[in-house]
């Protein structure tokens, strides 16, 4: 329990986002699932664990957990504080919410029905949901299952509403859909979509005649042996788990709102431990069977999972069955990251290496931290890095044909040339997932390091421009597209 100093130490933090006053909390705490309990100590683990400290310090991070599977051994450590206003160490027991790594747990369950002969990845949506439709009615009628699980739609994705806690939750956000516009032409342009998965859910409920939660339950939690993951929110209320954390210019604060809506779950409801996320990620590596060796999957489907679906155009990655696959130096690695309110997490597997890193994080600048320390540790146990991105230089003419606004529902992004950069300006238009509209956002400076790919001066924030077919640009690309106007 932490002390009373400790207490108001992180009130003061909370005001001063202090790099001092976050390593006065962080205490990290090391759990190792080795068999060998006399092996020696792991140094990259140890080295990883000593940046994980610097990390939250630099980018106001209240609580972490991390896990590293290497050749079947597992390593967790957990470090800092549940919650600023109520203040608990972080375990290796306590849960974070994962976000959109859900994802990957409900293409797993749809895999699953597959091969059970239950599911047909490339019939047709309409198949198992006749009355389904989008605003264009082509795509209602040519969408395929795939589609929903590669974020290839071209529709509106992130579409949130609160459809209530009943059993019909999913039906009625689907009926909210119908008027969902195309955002580019069906299976043409990857775009990251969370209403794709709404449908996935629905589909699988249909298919099953029960709940997705009840589903996850038995298909991923019981049947691969995660004993400390949950979908449902009011299952977690006794056990110990973080709450997210907003940050701003002014400090640092808790976010209000906790539980994702339930027509969100399979997108991205799941809540886990960090021992839990190894073994998922120890299952997605393996060969199908789970920890008692009982075959829950046939290999060939995990495979396909990891298996390219669709490149990411303008790019070097790609996309499998909800899985993004890309490269860091030499490696091919497999991944996915989720973000909620005020939490973010990250799980990464590199198969060839038989090597998984998860990162969990309690606050909005969670993903920034990840990003390093997953950079960090790839480095230490592979040498593995990419390359520092070559800025190129453009002329003013050449610059303009960049400019413009660029639009999706909740977000515009205006773009304007100034001395020899692309300044870009974001500017919410509706409210997401019940907050307030934040202000537009401060002018930022980004310059091209590839053809029609740009990164900030940070270096954290990287876009692609997508050309339509006659070569002039309809899109840019951030993992989610806005249309050029």
């Amino acid at each position: 329990m932490p002390t009373p100093l400790i207490i108001r130490t992180i009130k003061l933090f909370s005001l001063l986002i202090s790099a001092t006053f976050i390593a006065a909390v962080s205490q990290a705490h090391e759990h190792s699932n080795n068999t060998n309990l006399n092996q020696k100590v792991d140094k990259h683990f140890e080295q990883l664990s000593a940046f994980v400290h610097k990390a939250m310090a630099e980018n106001a991070v209240p609580g972490v957990a991390i896990g590293v599977l290497q050749n079947g051994q597992h390593r967790t450590a957990a470090f800092g504080i549940t919650n600023i206003n109520n203040p608990q160490q972080v375990t290796d027991k306590t849960l974070f919410q994962i976000g959109s790594i859900t994802k990957t747990m409900t293409g797993t369950i749809m895999m699953r029905l597959a091969e059970q002969g239950k599911l047909d990845l490339d019939a047709n949506v309409t198949q198992y949901l006749p009355n389904f439709k989008v605003k264009d009615k082509q795509v209602s009628a040519n969408v395929k299952v795939r589609d929903l699980l590669t974020h290839m739609s071209g529709w509106v994705g992130d579409h949130f509403s609160n459809t209530g806690a009943g059993d019909n939750a999913l039906a009625l956000m689907l009926a909210e859909m119908t008027e969902l516009e195309q955002l580019a032409p069906l299976n043409s342009v990857y775009s990251y979509n969370n209403s794709a998965f709404y449908v996935a859910a629905h589909i699988i409920e249909v298919i099953t005649k029960d709940t997705i939660q009840n589903v996850m339950q038995s298909m991923i939690f019981d049947d691969i042996g995660l004993h400390d993951s949950y979908i449902v929110p009011s299952d977690v209320i006794t056990k110990p788990y973080v709450v997210g954390h907003n940050n701003a210019a002014t400090g640092i604060s808790v976010a209000q709102r906790w539980a994702l809506y339930r027509a969100a779950w399979a997108a991205g409801g799941g809540i886990m431990t960090a021992g839990d996320m190894l073994k998922y990620a120890a299952f997605h590596l393996g060969d199908g069977s789970n920890n008692k060796g009982k075959q829950v999957m046939r290999h060939a489907s995990l495979l396909a999972m990891q298996a390219i679906q669709a490149p990411k155009i303008g790019t070097k990655d790609a996309i499998g069955i909800t899985w993004h696959l890309s490269s860091v130096g030499n490696l091919k690695v497999v991944a996915h990251g989720g973000a909620t309110n005020g939490q973010q997490a990250y799980l990464l597997l590199v198969p060839d290496k038989d090597f998984a890193i998860t990162v969990l994080t309690n606050a909005g600048n969670g993903r920034a931290l990840h990003k390093k320390v997953i950079a960090f540790a790839l480095e230490q146990y592979f040498d593995a890095k990419n390359p520092e991105p070559i800025i190129q230089t453009r002329t003013q003419q050449e610059l303009a044909e960049y400019a413009g606004l660029y639009s999706r529902p909740f977000f515009d992004l205006k773009i304007t040339v100034s001395d020899g950069q692309l300044m870009v300006q974001a500017i919410q238009k509706k409210s997401f997932l019940g907050n307030e509209i934040a202000p537009p956002s401060p002018l930022r400076a980004f310059n091209f390091f590839e053809t029609d790919r740009i990164i900030d001066e940070s270096g954290n924030r990287k876009a692609e421009f997508i050309r339509n077919k006659d070569g002039s640009i309809g899109w840019i690309r951030s993992s989610r597209i806005f249309v050029k106007q």
